[in-house]
């Protein structure tokens, strides 16, 4: 071997280690554990840095697509996103979720920009697969050991359902293509993998196989019905390729495993597809959240209300009986339309429109290259399944899903150009900026981004440690932490919220304190709210804070206005949030200590008009609830919660609902914790 040979293998095992590690890493981040997602840019900017790095040396051209509707449309759909930066309301939030969704433009880029994304295609493919596979064994093993949901370490199983249909289709794609017949390419490189020819076609029968088990044992309706809808794509596709054979054994495949997942949850899976029958019923859920989306994009149809904004917007809209989180509007078309505006979704959808313009553009190179076209058919019907997931779920929120969703969309782009015989452009960059300046350029262009993510990173991280000071009773060394996280975390309101908590927790269980300390504490705590509020004012945990605080402080302050302040925090924090129960609770106390039991008692009913998961945390709530009824002569109300209550302490701890608070499957600080 040369040396410029084990350069270059040096080089692809890096790249292929960064690009997995990345795509492995963002299967942990749920939209608020921050340093993990922190680590996933880093490992993508280092990704990209790399691969351009030889075209700033003058070693090896761009390829840039030429006259391509779909990269048009991608680009100005990721254009628009980013300018809608301008009407954005809270920065860091935007910041967030803009480059959540550049994951997609980003991973397409990473693999077609240059000629290394086509040598490395089948480690990335293969190692993908591996992931998947260890999800998906990770889920079946929650299934049948613990009897927890099977979503593995995703925060939601549907997303989860959703990411193994994505590498399913196009496994199912190669695995028709490796089909010995009559009309079967020769020398079929995309089936080879790693492990060689011969090993590749078992391989992916096992994967299709554990995979579709796996979605079944979900029982998620609407990515079933995403698969079926993917699976008829691709037999349909490569009829005129494939032999008959072929294609009804990998129907029967597929088919044998839903059905052997179906089984596993004792008919469950095939009793909920059943409920589809009724859609009113089946969809009630969607259907009221859809309906006050409507609403709120009907009050800014154009430009939307800004990226992330959702989360933010819709609790205070959120009907009742909607039992969700409140996050998501769990159609990515809706959302998309609600965050970015009209434009937005008209782009996003013309990206989809002009892919299915070129996948049927290039069926016409199809019999030169039958390989190729069962491929591209693969991977077209696994992004178009997601697609249609995407009107009943989140997907385009999802960081794993986006980052395989982007990397298969350049593998369709390339695929798509070999088959209508299109010529990507070559751009040499050394023929405008000599290579020192243009490894100059690149590394100043690396240099931004990396020290923002390197400086949030270390926020994230310190924000957790400061959690664990507060916990272990060490409440200095958790305000250093917190003060350090608000110079890191620029624009990120959680540091503020967390030093105004600790300073309440201080004034607390520090009762000795003398009047002028805690007065002062209480003052920078609520001056460490205003600048939180600043940064989000529709946080409702804001609010909340301030009242306690006031009423912590009632003797403190001035005895004519405290109680203003606090019936102001409470009732301003339900508006923002009204299945906020904490608020409700302590708002309810607060009026029976001023002698207003009958406003309390209003207070607490109107927040059992909403849905709410049932956990320990919720049963000081209840058992007010049920007091205030029963004093009020509502004894059968009563009875009904406190036979909630019951029930729910009777759930073991183990099967107990974790609240996202505690759904932290890992954290760089669970990592590192004792060593930094």
């Amino acid at each position: 071997m040369t040396a410029k040979t084990g350069s270059k293998a040096v080089r692809s095992a890096v790249l292929i280690g960064l690009a997995l590690a990345a795509f492995a890493a963002a299967l942990f981040y749920h939209g608020f554990v921050g340093d993990i997602f922190c680590l996933v840019q880093l490992l993508l900017w280092a990704l990209i840095l790399l691969l351009l790095w030889p075209g700033a040396a003058g070693k090896e051209p761009y390829l840039i697509p030429a006259g391509s509707g779909l990269v048009l449309a991608l680009m100005l759909w990721w254009l628009w996103v980013g300018a809608s930066f301008a009407w954005a309301t809270v920065f860091f939030y935007q910041l967030v979720v803009f480059w959540t969704l550049s994951a997609l433009p980003i991973a397409f880029w990473a693999y077609r920009l240059t000629p290394s994304g086509e040598r490395l295609w089948p480690w990335l493919a293969g190692g993908a697969m591996a992931i998947g596979l260890l999800l998906a064994g990770h889920a079946t093993y929650q299934f049948f050991v613990h009897g927890w949901e099977p979503k593995s370490v995703l925060l939601d199983i549907n997303s989860y359902a959703a990411f193994l249909t994505l590498l399913l289709l196009p496994a199912a794609g190669r695995w028709l293509a490796a089909w010995p017949g009559p009309r079967a390419a020769q020398g079929l490189a995309v089936a080879e993998g790693p492990l060689g020819r011969w090993t590749a076609p078992g391989l992916l029968t096992f994967s299709i196989a554990v995979l579709a088990f796996a979605v079944a044992l979900t029982g998620s309706r609407g990515v079933l019905l995403a698969l079926f809808f993917g699976v008829g794509l691709l037999l349909v596709a490569a009829r005129r390729h494939t032999v008959r054979r072929a294609r009804l054994a990998l129907l029967l495949l597929i088919a044998l495993s839903v059905l052997a997942g179906h089984l596993a949850t004792q008919g469950k899976t095939g009793t909920r597809l059943l409920t589809l029958l009724d859609p009113q019923a089946a969809g009630f859920g969607r259907f009221l959240i859809w309906e006050r989306t409507w609403a709120l994009i009907a009050e800014s149809p154009w430009l939307g209300y800004g990226l992330g904004s959702f989360s933010l917007i819709f609790p205070s809209r959120q009907h009742p009986l909607d039992g969700s989180a409140g996050f998501m509007a769990h159609n990515d078309y809706l959302q998309l339309w609600l965050e970015t505006g009209l434009p937005g979704l008209v782009l996003f959808l013309a990206v989809l429109a002009t892919a299915g313009v070129r996948f049927m553009r290039a069926a016409r190179g199809a019999h030169a290259h039958c390989t190729a076209w069962i491929e591209l058919a693969g991977i077209t019907a696994g992004l178009a399944a997601l697609a249609a997931h995407s009107f009943v779920n989140f997907n385009l929120y999802v960081l794993p899903s986006l980052l395989a969703a982007g990397g298969l969309l350049g593998r369709f782009h390339a695929l798509s150009e070999l088959l209508t015989e299109e010529a990507p452009v070559r751009f040499e960059l050394t023929k405008y900026l000599r290579p020192p300046a243009a490894r100059l350029a690149l590394a100043l262009l690396g240099l931004v981004p990396a020290l923002y993510w390197s400086y949030a990173l270390a926020g994230s991280y310190v924000v957790e440690r400061a959690e664990a000071h507060a916990a272990a009773g060490d409440y200095d060394a958790a305000d250093r932490d917190l003060v350090r996280a608000g110079r890191w975390l620029r624009g990120a309101e959680g540091p503020w919220v967390a030093r105004a908590a600790l300073y309440w927790e201080i004034l607390a269980r520090a009762p000795g304190l003398a009047q002028a300390q805690r007065l002062a504490l209480a003052k920078d705590a609520l001056d460490w709210l205003e600048v939180a509020e600043r940064l989000n004012p529709w946080r409702h945990d804001i609010p909340y804070l301030r009242a306690k605080l006031y009423w912590r402080l009632r003797d403190a302050l001035a005895a004519s206005h405290w109680p203003q302040h606090v019936v102001q925090g409470f009732e301003q924090s339900l508006s923002r949030q009204p299945r906020f129960y904490p608020a409700r609770l302590n708002y309810a106390l607060f009026l029976l200590k001023r002698g207003r039991p009958e406003k309390a008692y209003l207070v607490l009913e109107k927040g059992m008009a909403y849905s709410y998961v049932d956990h320990e945390r919720l049963v000081p709530y209840l058992e007010l609830t049920a007091a205030l009824r029963r004093r009020y002569g509502d004894p059968q109300g009563a009875r009904s919660l406190e036979a909630r209550i019951t029930a729910l302490r009777a759930v073991p701890p183990e099967k107990r609902v974790l609240t996202l608070d505690q759904w932290r499957p890992l954290t760089l600080y669970r990592l590192f914790g004792g060593w930094i």
